[in-house]
């Protein structure tokens, strides 16, 4: 399953990713996963915040 990243913006000493989900499942199991592995946080609907480049990293290689 792969989503589009529509949005990359540094702020607030957090990277903060706007995405664009072929559905709202994707978006819960996207949730699901931050808070599984402790990798981001949702902020919005279709907005995570990552507090490293690592965490972000990892955000894309399982999403992207």
């Amino acid at each position: 399953m792969a989503i589009n990243i529509t949005e990359v913006e540094h702020r607030e000493q957090y990277i903060w990713v706007r995405i664009n989900p072929g559905g709202s499942r994707e978006v819960k199991d996207i949730n699901l996963w931050c808070q599984q592995t402790g990798c981001g946080k949702q902020v919005n609907p279709w907005t995570f915040a990552f507090k490293s480049d690592s965490e972000y990293t990892m955000f894309t290689l399982r999403w992207c």
